[in-house]
């Protein structure tokens, strides 16, 4: 038993545990460890698919199983095996279509347990998701294996990875606001749109988040105590249904003034802070 033993703390990946950069800040490394000796268990939700966060679990102390797709997923890394995986409806492919006429600038990708099937070029995309081990196939609907987890829609990258938040403008952000808008009145209890970047929108089947898979998995693991930390709006269900929730003082501007606690931003170490604020409430 120890000060942590009845907590789970579960963390956004991207700007979160990590830098901007992608780096993660060895202070959050070494208050992990430590938070495991007392008792803590540690697991990360991300929207990132299987194929795009397996080279990034290997570099965590995962005991556990990990939220994957915005909570689409749950997959053991260290066992190697799907706990649970909630595909999209036979619908999809109209939506999909849809808003492809309406904004045919961006990329649209089905994002599946094996890899991204993508319509639409964009090479530096593309290079982004081959220095992550993702395949990227552009194959007809009939060849895209199912279950189909999570769609997503990005604006052309500029660079081999994300643009930072603060690089995007209203116009940049402008037709990711309206898809969500468009999903929410034509598709309400069907599916679900949310937004990790400014340039970006994840399409879900209703139901699924973050929240719903955290809440479920501290249930699992008999943790009376749900501790929730990210950064973006598709964080904002598992901040609501935790017991206490953080976010970094650098977040998306849209996750200010809702009530949650505040951290060191992530350049420096959020889950370090977190995790000290958290024994500072125990021990107290």
């Amino acid at each position: 038993m120890g000060i942590f033993s009845d907590v789970l703390l579960v963390s956004d990946f991207d700007r979160t545990l990590t830098r901007y950069d992608g780096t993660i800040p060895e202070e959050n490394l070494q208050a992990i460890a430590q938070f495991i000796q007392q008792g803590g268990v540690f697991t990360i939700a991300t929207g990132r698919s299987l194929p795009l966060f397996r080279q990034r679990a290997k570099t965590l102390p995962l005991k556990v199983p990990v939220l994957l797709y915005n909570g689409g997923a749950c997959y053991d890394f260290g066992k190697e095996k799907l706990e649970f995986c909630q595909g999209m409806p036979l619908e999809l492919r109209p939506l999909v279509e849809e808003i492809q006429r309406k904004y045919p600038h961006l990329r649209a990708e089905i994002q599946c347990l094996d890899a991204h099937y993508a319509f639409g070029q964009d090479p530096l995309r593309d290079e982004y998701l081959k220095k992550s081990g993702v395949p990227v196939r552009y194959s007809t609907w009939e060849q895209i294996p199912r279950p189909w987890v999570k769609a997503s829609f990005y604006a052309p990258f500029l660079q081999a990875g994300h643009c930072l938040p603060q690089d995007a403008s209203k116009e940049d952000e402008k037709p990711f606001v309206e898809i969500c808008q468009w999903v929410e009145t034509n598709f309400s209890g069907v599916y679900t749109a949310t937004r990790a970047l400014p340039r970006m929108v994840e399409i879900e089947r209703y139901g699924i988040s973050k929240g719903a898979g955290a809440r479920q998995l501290a249930n699992v693991l008999n943790r009376s105590v749900l501790v929730c930390v990210g950064d973006a709006p598709n964080d904002l269900s598992m901040l609501q249904e935790a017991d206490l929730a953080y976010i970094p003082v650098d977040c998306d501007p849209e996750m200010l003034e809702r009530g949650f606690h505040m951290a060191a931003a992530c350049d420096v170490g959020t889950i370090a802070d977190v995790i000290e604020k958290l024994l500072k409430r125990l021990v107290i």
